[in-house]
C-alpha cells in the first residue's frame, strides 16, 4: 500500500491526535487532582485546627490546656505567662492518643493527635509543636492561624499541617503517584483500545473505497464486466452502486458502440463491394457499359449516399447539442401537407391514407421539418410493408388531464397498416440500428434499418416516447405520445 495514501495519512493523523489528546488530557487530570487534593488537605487541616482551637479554649475554662511532656501545677505560669494545665505524657507522635490523667476535665481525651502541629502565643512565640513540626518555626503568620478565643483577645493561634508547611508529606506525595500511575495505565490502555478501534474502523471505510479504486482501475483498461459489488445504506455503498451503474452503462455503450462499427462497415461494405465489382468487371471488359449496368451502379451508390446520410442524421440528433426548432403547428394542416407529400410514394402500390383526426386540435410546438422526417420515414416503412392497393391509417387523439380543468396533456399518434406486423417479442428491437425483422430482406425494397431509430430519437428530442405493437388491421401499429407544449 502506498504509504502516502490518503488511508495512510488518516491513521497517522488519527493516531497523532489520539496520543496527543491523551497526553493533555493526563496533564490536565493529573494537574486537577494535585490541586484538589491540596484543597482538600488545606480545608482538612483547618477544620482540625478550629477543632483543636475550640478544644483547648473550652477545655480549659480560664486556663489554656496545652499538650506537653511533663506535668505542671497549675499555679505555675510558663514565662510567656500562660498558665499551663496538666499535660498527658505519650504526646511524641501522631500515632498517640492524648490523655489527660490529671485532676482537671482533659478535652482531648481519647483524640488523636495531628501530624503535624503548632500553637503560638499572641506575641508569635512557640508554646507547642509536634515531633514532626520545627520547634523552631518562628516565621509563621499569625492572620493565617486558627485563634483560640476571640478573633479580638486571643490566647493563642493554632497552626496545622499545610497551614505550617506547603509541601506535601511523603505519605501524600505517595499517594498522589499511585493514583497517577493508575491514570497512566488506564490511559495507555485505553489509548490501545482505542487505537485497535480506530484503525478498524479506518479500515472498514476506507475497504469499500479501495474497491472501488480498483474497479476503476479495471474499467479504465477495458473490462467492461467489472462491478464493485458494495451493499448496504450509507453513501460509499450509494457510491459502489452509482459507479455499478455507471459501468453497466459504458459497458452497454461499448457494446453498443461495437454492433454500430460492425453494423455500419456491413451495411456501407455490400454498396461499395457491388460498386467496386462492377467498375472492375467493366473495366476488364466482362461486362459491357450499357444502361442497364450503368443504372445498376447508380442505385447503389445512391443507396450508399441515402445511407450515409441516415448516419450523419442520426449522429446529429443523438448529440447532446441538437436543438430544436419550435415553431406553433396547425397539426390538421400539417398531416394534409404530409398526405399531399407522400400521394406519389403510396401510388406506387395504389395505397390509401386515411386520417382521422379530432374535430378541434390545439395548437402544437414542435420542430416541423424534423416531424416531417418522422412521419415521412413511417409513411415510407409502411408502404414498403403494405399489401396493394392496401390501408394506412393516422389517428390523432387528445389524452386529456382531469385534474387541470380537463385541458388536453398528451397528443396521441396512431399509425397502423396491412403489412406481415412485428412479432411481439421483436417490438422493442425494431427501433435500434440496422435492425429488420426479417433478417433475409433484399437491401433493394429501400429498407436501411435506420427509419426507425431516426423516428425514435426525433420522438424523444420532442419529450415524447415511441412503440410499435399490432394494428387492428393485421399489420403493424406505430404509437407516438408528444406532449402539448405551450404555444
Amino acid at each position: 500500500m502506498n504509504r502516502y495514501s490518503l488511508k495512510w495519512k488518516i491513521i497517522i493523523l488519527f493516531m497523532l491526535l489520539f496520543v496527543g489528546a491523551n497526553s493533555i488530557s493526563f496533564v490536565m487530570v493529573k494537574n486537577l487532582i494535585k490541586g484538589r487534593y491540596d484543597q482538600y488537605l488545606i480545608s482538612s487541616d483547618r477544620n482540625h485546627a478550629e477543632m483543636i482551637a475550640e478544644m483547648l479554649y473550652r477545655g480549659g475554662g480560664e486556663e489554656l490546656f496545652l499538650p506537653g511532656e511533663s506535668l505542671m501545677p497549675p499555679e505555675n505560669q510558663n514565662r510567656r505567662g500562660i498558665t499551663m494545665g496538666r499535660m498527658p505524657m505519650n504526646m511524641r507522635s501522631m500515632d498517640h492518643h492524648w490523655s489527660m490523667p490529671g485532676m482537671l476535665r482533659n478535652p482531648f481525651e481519647g483524640y488523636m493527635a495531628p501530624r503535624m502541629m503548632i500553637i503560638l502565643n499572641p506575641q508569635g512565640d512557640v508554646l507547642f509543636s509536634t515531633d514532626k513540626a520545627d520547634p523552631q518555626h518562628q516565621n509563621l503568620e499569625l492572620d493565617l492561624g486558627i485563634p483560640i478565643g476571640s478573633d479580638d483577645n486571643p490566647r493563642g493561634y493554632v497552626f496545622v499541617g499545610t497551614m505550617i508547611q506547603r509541601e506535601l508529606s511523603p505519605r501524600d506525595q505517595a499517594f498522589l503517584r499511585s493514583l497517577n500511575r493508575g491514570f497512566v495505565i488506564s490511559s495507555l490502555f485505553f489509548s490501545l483500545v482505542g487505537i485497535l478501534l480506530g484503525l478498524f474502523l479506518i479500515n472498514r471505510l476506507f475497504s469499500p473505497l479501495e474497491k472501488i479504486h480498483r474497479a476503476t482501475d479495471q474499467l479504465a483498461l477495458g473490462n467492461w464486466n467489472t462491478r464493485t459489488g458494495l451493499k448496504g445504506r450509507d453513501e460509499i455503498a450509494q457510491l459502489g452502486r452509482s459507479f455499478d451503474n455507471m459501468a453497466q452503462a459504458v459497458q452497454q455503450a461499448q457494446q453498443w458502440k461495437e454492433q454500430i462499427i460492425a453494423d455500419t462497415a456491413h451495411e456501407l461494405r455490400t454498396p461499395a463491394a457491388l460498386i467496386q465489382g462492377s467498375l472492375e468487371m467493366l473495366k476488364d471488359g466482362i461486362y459491357q457499359p450499357d444502361v442497364q449496368r450503368l443504372e445498376s451502379l447508380h442505385r447503389e451508390a445512391e443507396h450508399l449516399s441515402r445511407l450515409i446520410t441516415d448516419l450523419q442524421t442520426l449522429s446529429s440528433l443523438e448529440s447532446p447539442s441538437m436543438e430544436l426548432h419550435l415553431q406553433p403547428m396547425d397539426l390538421a394542416g400539417f398531416f394534409e401537407d404530409l398526405k399531399d407529400s407522400m400521394k406519389d410514394v403510396l401510388q406506387a402500390k395504389e395505397l390509401k391514407l386515411i386520417l382521422n383526426l379530432p374535430d378541434e386540435l390545439p395548437a402544437f410546438l414542435g420542430d416541423r421539418l424534423r416531424l416531417q422526417q418522422l412521419f415521412r420515414n413511417l409513411l415510407n416503412n409502411a408502404q414498403r410493408h403494405s399489401p396493394q392497393k392496401g390501408e394506412i391509417v393516422i389517428t390523432l387523439r387528445l389524452n386529456r388531464n382531469p385534474s387541470i380543468d380537463n385541458t388536453p396533456a398528451l397528443l396521441e399518434i396512431s399509425l397502423e397498416d396491412a403489412g406481415p406486423g412485428i412479432p411481439q417479442e421483436l417490438q422493442e428491437k425494431v427501433f435500434e440500428r440496422f435492425y429488420r425483422v426479417d433478417a433475409a430482406r433484399r437491401r433493394s425494397d429501400g429498407g436501411r434499418g435506420l427509419g426507425l431509430a431516426i423516428c425514435k430519437a426525433i420522438t424523444e428530442l420532442h419529450g415524447g416516447t415511441i412503440s410499435a405493437g399490432i394494428s387492428s388491421m393485421g399489420g403493424a401499429k406505430i404509437s407516438l405520445q408528444l406532449p402539448l407544449l405551450s404555444a
